[in-house]
């Protein structure tokens, strides 16, 4: 979204529930990923549309004559995302705890304040801290991978099945953001502040909300001893924004830590509706 300087004041539009859990649940029950039995993902699928219904994304950007953006997130249950495989109806998993959803919201902070540009190059300092955070959620040392990658890092988390669904499912999604400089920004753009029921700071979407729902899914799935008939892969790169160099790393020196039948991307999808009717205007995945 760009920002127009030929307005004075914020713009808005209202989009459906957040990517990621767009992208990974009907991706997943669509492409039928053999993670569940057909009637775990029928409770899936109904636990997806009740969370549809009752929940929206919204996107404002404030600027300046700069035209830097500030983004901000505001929905119902923003946290209830980060169980999006999670499931009420699910009779193996209990909806998420208060505790893992003030989990979800403290990894969420912390990772908005890592300063994971091309400038301020702090994406290794944000890796080591996610690569705490699997290791003290439950994660084997051996898979957990951390590797750095000229001023930059990328992190690999592989989530053990038993193969009887296929190969693995990777789950994607970038750490780094676009450079921000706080002297164009209203707030800190690396402190995440909420505000009226909104997240305000740089990469609450693009692409940290990706980042937080996924590790709090993986933290809460280790918790409720959730067994997958197949690996699940999480991919975080570090150069999304820039040169991408990071992801042909991962391919071309460790791609037996990435390979799998395919991949989601949290960074990806998304659609809108009327704001005065709510009625859906495009949707896209």
């Amino acid at each position: 979204m760009k920002s127009d300087a030929s307005h004075d004041v914020p713009h808005e539009r209202v989009l459906t529930v957040p990517r990621i859990i767009i992208h990974f649940q009907i991706a997943h029950l669509q492409a039928s990923v053999a993670s569940f039995s057909s009637k775990a993902e029928d409770h899936l699928s109904g636990r997806l549309r009740s969370l549809i219904n009752s929940t929206t994304l919204r996107i404002r950007s404030d600027h300046r004559s700069s035209g830097e953006q500030e983004f901000t997130v505001k929905m119902k249950r923003f946290l209830m995302g980060s169980a999006f495989v999670l499931s009420a109806s699910f009779p193996a998993f209990a909806a998420p705890t208060d505790a893992q959803k003030a989990q979800a919201r403290d990894i969420y902070e912390h990772i908005i304040a890592f300063e994971s540009s091309e400038d301020t190059k702090q994406t290794p300092e944000l890796v080591d801290y996610l690569k705490g955070v699997f290791l003290d959620g439950g994660f084997a040392e051996e898979d957990v991978h951390a590797m750095p990658y000229g001023d930059t890092s990328t992190l690999v988390v592989r989530y053990h099945g038993d193969g009887t669904g296929g190969e693995p499912v990777l789950l994607l999604a970038h750490m780094d953001v676009v450079n921000a400089k706080r002297e164009d920004w209203v707030r800190d753009p690396f402190t995440l502040i909420e505000e009226d029921g909104m997240f305000y700071g740089r990469g609450t979407i693009d692409n940290k909300g990706g980042v937080a729902l996924l590790t709090a899914s993986f933290l809460n799935l280790k918790s409720e001893d959730f067994a997958p008939t197949r690996d699940l892969i999480i991919v975080f790169t570090g150069d999304e924004e820039t040169s991408g160099a990071t992801s042909r790393f991962l391919l071309s020196e460790h791609r037996d830590l990435v390979s799998g039948e395919f991949a989601l991307n949290s960074d990806a999808g998304g659609g809108a509706f009327d704001e005065e009717t709510g009625a859906p205007i495009a949707y896209s995945f």
